[in-house]
């Protein structure tokens, strides 16, 4: 991910290029007490892909975020730019594809 490196007067002059970690941070956000044990709640972050935003992770999609599941998201989206699909226009026609 690239970066501008904006600089007090809002000019930008120069670019740094950000390793984007394969896997969700996992950062402690607070501590939750729970009948008298003291656990830390955990808050998962990572950089979305196309927009370089910062993405808080919900935890029952961290699935999506596997450093595996990403990987077949890319080369999904690379079989799509490519072309390499079939369209059908009924389920027949899928069912008789396969």
């Amino acid at each position: 991910m690239v970066i501008p490196d904006t600089h007090a007067s809002g000019s930008s002059t120069s670019k740094h290029i950000v390793d984007i970690p394969a896997t969700p941070l996992r950062i402690p956000t607070k501590i939750v007490h729970v009948n008298g044990a003291t656990t830390p709640e955990i808050t998962f972050l990572t950089i979305h892909p196309q927009t370089g935003e910062l993405v808080k992770i919900r935890r029952d999609q961290l699935w999506f975020w596997s450093t595996d599941w990403q990987a077949g998201e890319r080369q999904v989206d690379q079989e799509i730019a490519n072309g390499d699909y079939e369209e059908f226009d009924t389920i027949e026609e899928f069912i008789s594809s396969l």
